[in-house]
């Protein structure tokens, strides 16, 4: 059963040394969680379409903040990249590894960001 949609978001590379993908970006990405299982959907940051799966471990559950770790991968045409003269560790697959920060605003709404060591992820989640 679908517990938690995510939708953004405003992406800020952190470690991007690429001129050819801009430092800080805004991607149609949804995110769709069954209970700690998570399906993404949306572009990666060339703007090209990606799928994913992820499971999240929470962390901290507190009234003014949830921490999950967040641990999964996506998969994306690694053309575009090859064609901008970027080289993929790994391919075609993107591991995730990283923190998901959730502020909620009441009950159902909250401000999610995801922290990996190369980007962060910010949008806004739906509870159910």
């Amino acid at each position: 059963m679908l517990t938690e949609l995510t939708i953004g978001g405003l992406i800020f590379h952190t470690l991007s040394l690429e001129p050819a993908i801009p430092d800080v970006m805004t991607a149609p990405n949804v995110i769709m969680k069954f209970d700690n299982h998570n399906i993404l959907i949306g572009e990666n940051s060339v703007r090209k379409p990606i799928i994913g799966y992820g499971y999240d471990y929470n962390l901290v559950n507190h009234p003014t903040a949830s921490i999950d770790f967040k641990l999964g991968a996506y998969i994306q045409d690694p053309q575009p990249f090859r064609d901008r003269g970027i080289t993929l560790a790994f391919d075609a697959v993107m591991p995730i590894m990283g923190f998901e920060l959730d502020l909620p605003l009441n009950d159902k709404v909250a401000i999610t960001t995801t922290i990996t060591p190369l980007m962060t992820f910010t949008g806004i989640t739906f509870k159910f």
